[in-house]
């Protein structure tokens, strides 16, 4: 685990950061997300802006998404989905669009 997604206390959970305003938007094989405090727009990869998503619902855990993810995509969890996955919230909190987040019991 890479030293900026250690999990809070209580579980390994993350969410977007409430302190951000994330829109995706999808064309096709093309995304773009848009974070309106500020201003940033970013070109995404499709599986990134498809994990992003699963974590604007509620604080999910990296395995709950791969899970979710691999079912949408019709493909088996496997070693380099989770690699994928990782590399997205390495990506995503070292912009502070997610953060740390325990499950609610």
């Amino acid at each position: 685990m890479s030293p900026g997604l250690q999990p809070a206390a209580g579980g390994p959970a993350w969410r977007v950061n409430p302190l951000v305003e994330l829109h995706l938007r999808v064309w096709g094989a093309s995304c773009v997300a848009f974070e309106a405090v500020s201003g940033e727009t970013t070109v995404v990869d499709p599986l990134y802006a498809a994990t992003l998503a699963h974590f604007g619902v509620q604080a999910r855990t990296r395995d709950e998404v791969v899970a979710s993810l691999a079912q949408e995509l019709g493909v088996p969890v496997s070693p380099r989905l989770h690699e994928e996955l990782n590399d997205a919230l390495t990506e995503f909190v070292s912009r502070g669009w997610l953060e740390a987040a325990t499950l609610a019991a």
